[in-house]
């Protein structure tokens, strides 16, 4: 099993993935800070795979999503313990445009 678990490396996202870790979870972690993602990855060893990913990027998180379910199929878990306010017509998260993890365009 694997989840995706965003704002992992601080707050209600670092307690998540130590929960995860306990049940043997592969974790995709999505942070903004690559020092806090080494020190996660440090913590919890090789169930954690760290990635600094943009989360106000629609093109940052469509291409960090395309590269796991493209190697590991769909996530079991998608945890999105970080938040993030966009506004304006480039917003895709407001207008709701679907990504591929969730069965939008361009998913298998």
């Amino acid at each position: 099993m694997h989840a995706i678990v965003t704002g992992a490396a601080g707050g209600i996202g670092l307690a998540v993935v130590a929960d995860l870790v306990k049940h043997d979870v592969r974790i995709f972690a999505w942070d903004a800070s690559r020092k806090a993602l080494d020190r996660l990855r440090g913590e919890h060893g090789p169930l954690v795979q760290p990635r600094c990913v943009d989360v106000t990027s629609a093109s940052a998180v469509a291409d960090a999503a395309t590269n796991v379910t493209s190697t590991h199929g769909a996530p079991d878990y998608l945890v999105c313990a970080v938040v993030t306010f966009l506004l304006g017509e480039g917003a895709s998260f407001v207008t709701g445009t679907a990504l591929p993890i969730d069965g939008g365009p361009g998913a298998s």
